[in-house]
């Protein structure tokens, strides 16, 4: 009886955090903006501004492309009422 109540409660909490996972799990998104202020804003097409998060090689790439319209793919999460894009991959539309 007790082993029954303890693998019932082991697959209990297995499901619990299967559910968990996927409530946080991110969506990638592809965004068209310009690049602003060295590649560390956005100003996106969609009207928001987006504060760009990015390793330093992709961020010095980025950096490069300040005035220019972009499209990059990656993750927004909205942190103290800031839109932050972490950049997964990007490509220079003009």
């Amino acid at each position: 009886m007790k082993r029954r109540l303890a693998m019932l409660g082991f697959c209990v909490l297995i499901v619990s955090l299967l559910f968990a996972g996927s409530a946080f799990a991110a969506d990638q998104v592809t965004l068209k903006g310009k690049m602003e202020e060295g590649g560390t804003r956005l100003d996106g097409e969609d009207g928001k501004k987006y504060t760009v998060n990015a390793t330093n090689d992709v961020a010095n790439e980025i950096g490069r492309l300040a005035g220019k319209m972009v499209e990059i793919t990656g993750v927004v999460k909205v942190s103290h009422g800031r839109n932050i894009f972490t950049v997964l991959s990007y490509k220079a539309l003009d």
